[in-house]
């Protein structure tokens, strides 16, 4: 089965994996265990629209704009959410 995730670079899903873990503590085992999980990265693609992941991508091509976006208090408890 294909996924959106499919031919995005390795290293800067580790990269931006590192980031999230480093602004969010806690989370840095959630997020391997999803990275490392192909039927829940599949099943996290199934339910993004398109633009959800151009969004992600362009974080995943600007880690400055990763930075910035996990500054707010919003976006980290938005990804607090989203990991469980």
């Amino acid at each position: 089965m294909s996924n959106n995730f499919e031919g995005i670079d390795k290293d800067k899903l580790k990269n931006a994996s590192s980031i999230i873990s480093d602004s969010i503590s806690g989370s840095g085992d959630k997020i391997n265990a999803l990275l490392n999980d192909e039927n829940k990265l599949n099943e996290l693609a199934a339910k993004m629209k398109p633009s959800d992941m151009d969004t992600i991508k362009k974080l995943l091509d600007n880690p400055e704009m990763l930075k910035m976006v996990l500054s707010s208090d919003k976006a980290k408890e938005n990804f607090k959410k989203f990991l469980g």
